[in-house]
């Protein structure tokens, strides 16, 4: 019924490993100020994701709505992997005593990034595919 955008999900990947290295490199320094502020907010972004996904699951199987369909098909694999993994691996560091020598958390620190990033790119990719097609032909002020 649809295509697996892999073309996008291999972008968004390598944009979380190219930004999961910076920031283990800037963990690992130890220049990060509050980690588990940011740590809880990319677990918050995680489960209003997930909250989003459960309530939009049911609704893209319906004939009624066919680009929530589209969209949700193509892109429901990046945001369920960016969700779940950066659900995890944020409850890991959060349940870890958090130091800069610790070389467990400089790798779950990179695997925080790498989920984020897939998450962040995919809702971005969810949110453009919505828009983009025929999103205007049911308003008139799109069409002056």
């Amino acid at each position: 019924m649809c295509r697996q955008n892999s073309c996008s999900n291999v972008t968004a990947l390598a944009v979380g490993v190219i930004a999961g290295i910076g920031l283990a490199v800037i963990f690992s320094l130890g220049i990060i100020a509050n980690v588990t502020v940011a740590l809880w907010i990319a677990f918050g972004l995680s489960i209003v994701s997930l909250l989003a996904l459960f309530a939009l699951a049911p609704f893209s199987g319906s004939d009624e709505l066919p680009n929530l369909q589209r969209c949700f098909c193509a892109y429901s694999r990046g945001l369920i992997a960016g969700t779940i993994g950066t659900l995890v691996t944020t409850l890991a560091a959060l349940s870890l005593t958090i130091a800069v020598t610790s070389t467990a958390l400089i790798i779950i620190f990179f695997l925080i990034d790498l989920f984020l990033a897939l998450l962040l790119i995919s809702i971005v990719q969810f949110l453009w595919c919505l828009t983009s097609r025929n999103c205007c032909r049911h308003f008139r002020s799109c069409e002056e």
